[in-house]
């Protein structure tokens, strides 16, 4: 008899794990459709769901671009995989635009299935370390020219984007310690490509 009750004592406890886990996986979610787009990109990234990040970060980079006259961009889950895969690799600290095969961005589009459907023209890559905002990470993007100009750019008509904690080394040396500086943050990959 006691066998039985601890059995039953056991899946009550794993039943009550799995509820609250998947309670509080809804509860982000549903806290995120309450909220006002305004709240969302002010919000820590790290708050919101993937879907949430992306859906909210695409409006704000299709205001960029239609405030000024330039078709809004559509999201693409095969240039998400692609940011996705360069943003893990980024956040082991190899913060930068080529992968440990020396490829930048466009190439790494290039193979990809995007590249496979739709055989592209142009592909461009942005990336940045730190905002902890989907706010910070546009404005920064926007006031950096280069990054500004693939947001902005009209032949590009689909986009991934994707992010990834991870550590990032400065290559600044402090002069009194010696040391390089290591920051912990998000790593941020946002691809462009149009098809031909």
């Amino acid at each position: 008899m006691k066998l039985i009750k601890s059995k039953q004592f056991l899946i009550s406890v794993i039943l009550l794990m799995f509820l609250q886990t998947a309670f509080s996986q809804n509860s982000s979610e549903s806290v995120n459709k309450k909220m006002s787009h305004n709240e969302i990109i002010n919000m820590d990234i790290e708050q919101l769901s993937k879907g949430t990040f992306q859906k909210h970060f695409l409006i704000e980079i299709n205001k960029e671009r239609t405030t000024r006259g330039i078709s809004p961009l559509s999201l693409d889950k095969d240039l998400c995989k692609v940011a996705q895969t360069h943003a893990n690799y980024m956040s082991k600290d190899r913060y930068g635009h080529l992968d440990d095969q020396m490829r930048g961005g466009a190439q790494r589009i290039k193979l990809s299935p995007y590249n496979i459907k739709n055989n592209i023209k142009i592909a461009g890559e942005n990336i940045a370390f730190g905002p902890k905002t989907i706010k910070q990470l546009i404005h920064g993007w926007m006031h950096s020219s280069g990054h500004r100009k693939n947001i902005l750019r009209e032949s590009f008509k689909d986009m991934g984007i994707a992010y990834k904690k991870g550590q990032w080394t400065s290559s600044y040396v402090n002069p009194h310690t010696g040391k390089h500086r290591v920051r912990t943050g998000l790593h941020f990959v946002q691809n462009f490509a149009a098809k031909r």
